[in-house]
């Protein structure tokens, strides 16, 4: 995978560049949805597990080439991408013309973004923990609105929020995990963001508070940009604007309401 993967992520890289107008949708989203293909076949092994090791070709194929790509892509949305493009320049020139192994391309990545990156390597090359974050509490306070996120899934990763106003405007929260020691410096879209306080690693729920009544929200969704392997896809809840007295509802991805179970942090 670091062979086909790389490779396959710096085509597309480059064909983007050098063909703008023929890019249909995101690129890499492909190999994102093949991915999540690989993991709902049953033929999902570690990208650990030798070459000649793999259960099923298929298996092996989609590991090798697609969830290669998409370990990339989605390490951009962790780190920013022009972060993990100059990471992977410093990848290249200590590694050039010799037999790497993940820990170099761990170490270039660490030390271009200031991150620690262990967690994600080790959970992303070593496991096949499902990765699902839900929306499962909007509850508002007055003026204020809570929101409560669930991690569903043993895999960890930091959160990318988009909270939509009635009045179309876009505000974009990032809540880095504790395990980064920091936070992404840079938005995947450019445009800007704020960071919330880290998700500790070993809280199963994460709540925020935002300065603003239900009835002004439109749509919360998470990965607005969609680049992470989220088994449940984007999760989003929306149709707010109800009656300002209905501060003990919750709202789910389906537009059912249910009572607001109390948030554990």
């Amino acid at each position: 995978w670091m062979d086909e993967g790389f490779t396959e992520y710096a085509g597309s890289e480059v064909m983007r560049a050098l063909f703008p107008d023929s890019q249909k949708g995101r690129v890499h989203a492909e190999a994102t949805e093949a991915y999540l293909r690989l993991r709902a076949s049953g033929q999902h092994e570690p990208m650990s597990v030798e070459a000649d090791h793999f259960a099923t070709n298929s298996g092996y194929g989609a590991t090798a080439y697609s969830k290669g790509e998409f370990f990339l892509d989605q390490l951009g949305a962790v780190i920013g991408d022009s972060t993990l493009h100059r990471g992977l320049r410093r990848y290249f020139k200590a590694c050039a013309f010799k037999h790497p192994d993940p820990i170099d391309v761990q170490r270039a990545m660490e030390k271009e973004s200031g991150l620690q990156l262990d967690w994600y390597f080790n959970q992303w090359i070593n496991t096949t923990r499902t990765l699902d974050y839900a929306i499962i509490a909007v509850v508002q306070h007055g003026d204020s609105t809570t929101v409560t996120l669930e991690r569903k899934g043993l895999m960890l990763m930091p959160v990318d929020v988009a909270v939509q106003g009635q009045d179309g405007t876009v505000h974009v929260l990032n809540i880095p995990l504790s395990l980064m020691l920091g936070a992404r410096r840079e938005s995947p879209d450019g445009k800007s963001w704020e960071t919330l306080p880290p998700w500790p690693w070993t809280n199963p729920s994460y709540a925020f508070t935002l300065a603003m009544p239900m009835a002004a929200i439109e749509r919360i969704s998470l990965d607005p940009y969609t680049r992470q392997g989220d088994a449940g896809g984007m999760d989003a809840v929306e149709r707010f604007g109800g009656p300002a007295d209905d501060q003990r509802q919750q709202q789910h991805a389906d537009g059912h309401l249910a009572s607001t179970p109390r948030a554990h942090r």
